[in-house]
């Protein structure tokens, strides 16, 4: 009789912990463009930028040097990573607490000397979706779904998000339009 609750008791922690562990690693399996934290496949525009606090068009004045950023981890891990900084002059506010003529610091990861067709430059035209930073800087709300550029009046994105797809190449007033509209009607998504 000991033998048999002392098997059952194997099979049953066998069965919960490879449940268990098998659930894991399910949740684990992410294509690479999706292994960023805020991956979360929305249904709508409307909640997708509900994770973003400001919205804005504007020109790119200047670029500030490259400095390290500490991540802020556990000091034993010691972990560090390049950040280039740009002034943006406001040109059109979409959402958030800066006013049209503000000039805001746009912050993007890696150095501007290593990879320079990643960075926005000088004269640049940029529809910038993004959070704000304790320290008053902005980042792009979610990489490259947060930095269009603007020439010849169509939008251009590095974005691998399907609900921006359609904008790509696109009119820029039909991209404002559309942002402008999912602005007014923000969701939180149901996860």
């Amino acid at each position: 009789m000991k033998k048999l609750i002392v098997s059952l008791l194997t099979i049953s922690l066998s069965l919960v912990l490879g449940l268990g562990f098998g659930g894991f690693l399910h949740n684990q399996t992410v294509k690479k463009e999706d292994s960023h934290a805020s991956s979360i496949k929305n249904n709508s525009l409307e909640e997708e930028l509900s994770f973003s606090t400001t919205i804005v068009r504007g020109t790119v004045i200047a670029e500030l040097p490259t400095y390290i950023q500490d991540a802020g981890l556990d000091p034993r891990t010691n972990f560090t990573f390049p950040v280039t900084p740009s002034k943006i002059k406001v040109t059109k506010v979409f959402e958030g607490d800066v006013n049209v003529d503000d000039t805001i610091v746009f912050l993007q990861h890696g150095d501007r000397k290593e990879e320079k067709n990643k960075f926005v430059k000088p004269n640049d035209d940029v529809l910038l979706i993004l959070n704000k930073t304790v320290n008053g800087e902005y980042w792009s709300y979610s990489f490259d779904d947060g930095l269009w550029n603007i020439k010849q009046g169509k939008v251009t994105s590095k974005t691998s998000n399907d609900l921006y797809r359609a904008f790509q190449n696109g009119d820029v007033a039909n991209f404002e339009t559309r942002l402008s509209n999912a602005v007014k009607h923000k969701v939180k998504p149901k996860l």
